[in-house]
């Protein structure tokens, strides 16, 4: 693989660090390594022996958030139930994240929508000005430093 930019690739394949030909240096690696050790920073590798986070209702309803504010919603599932305790709930939650979507249930997501449309006014109303409309989002970058290869994701 050469240096590249990759737009729309989903999180969970850049998170998963299988483009490079050998184990790449991440933000998150990097501030392990500077914030704990070697050895946790091995752990927490997706190819080093990491282990895979388990998914949760606020991992979902922040990464929600993220891609509605930064995708325009799209990756949200939303579940007509009012918590996740019934068994159909359960069942579309998982089939959503089996399908690499963010489920969330449908009160969840008018804040969800809420939270993002005040980011973009906000972001619209600063120094920024018109940044989310003439953006490309999600960009998955990939390069070589040193003979070591390194990936980066950005928002904006």
């Amino acid at each position: 693989m050469d240096n590249c930019i990759i737009d729309k690739l989903p999180a969970e394949e850049y998170h998963a660090d299988k483009k490079c030909p050998t184990p790449s240096l991440s933000k998150g690696t990097l501030h392990t390594l500077l914030t704990q050790t070697p050895a946790h920073a091995r752990l927490h590798h997706p190819r080093l022996g990491g282990k895979k986070k388990e998914p949760d209702a606020k991992l979902d309803y922040g990464s929600a958030a993220h891609t509605m504010l930064m995708e325009g919603g799209e990756g949200i599932v939303i579940i007509a139930a009012d918590d996740w305790r019934t068994k159909a709930a359960k069942e579309a939650r998982d089939a959503a994240r089996a399908a690499n979507k963010f489920p969330i249930l449908e009160h969840q997501h008018e804040k969800v929508a809420t939270m993002a449309g005040v980011a973009r006014k906000f972001i619209r109303d600063s120094i920024l000005g018109n940044l989310m409309e003439e953006s490309r989002f999600e960009q998955s970058l990939y390069w070589q430093d040193s003979g070591i290869w390194c990936r980066a994701r950005t928002d904006i």
